[in-house]
């Protein structure tokens, strides 16, 4: 049933934030477009986030945008259903990442790209197995290194980390990878 919901909606998802992403870009400014709204989805069960259009637009990478968007979005929402005491959280093992570009992302500055991010929410019997923080890390075309993520985890660990985390690489075909890290939060969980 999730797999036909998704399918359903990711194409829906795009459709209505395309029109209003490529009405703006045509007549604003680079500020402006950076404040583009993505399309996201969240349920108990589901988060799904959507972007169709210019990968870079004058040296901003506004596709990755995307993933700024979600990390804010789910740690935001797994914060809210952590104080209503329901004890949520990303199921990393069957999510998925997803970029489609005609070209190698990155190659060619002016090329559009479709990403979307499908993490599966699951719920779990007590808060000492739910996270309450996301965040993510990486880039296209790989430039992101196994120490470069590990420096990182560190200082989130330091920094916002109370307790365990998981983690997540997602790499597409396209040459794009990313880590996400979900986390009991220092300020939820104690």
């Amino acid at each position: 049933m999730s797999r036909l919901l998704i399918v359903f909606l990711i194409p829906l998802l795009i459709s209505c934030q395309q029109d209003k992403c490529e009405e703006k870009i045509e007549k604003v400014t680079i500020n402006e477009i950076l404040t583009c709204p993505y399309s996201i989805f969240l349920t108990d069960s589901l988060a799904i986030g959507v972007y169709e259009g210019p990968e870079f637009i004058n040296g901003q990478d506004i596709a990755h945008q995307l993933s700024n968007a979600m990390a804010n979005e789910i740690g935001a929402f797994l914060k809210q259903s952590f104080q209503q005491k329901k004890y949520l959280k990303i199921d990393f093992k069957n999510s998925k990442v997803l970029t489609e570009t005609p070209y190698v992302l990155g190659e060619f500055p002016d090329s559009s790209v479709r990403y979307s991010i499908v993490f599966p929410l699951i719920q779990v019997a007590n808060p000492n197995q739910s996270f309450t923080g996301v965040e993510h890390r990486g880039s296209w075309i790989g430039k992101i290194t196994e120490k470069d993520f590990k420096q990182w985890r560190k200082r989130m660990r330091e920094s916002l980390v109370n307790g365990k985390d998981e983690w997540h690489l997602f790499k597409t075909k396209e040459g794009f990878a990313e880590y996400w890290l979900q986390f009991q939060h220092k300020d939820f969980e104690h």
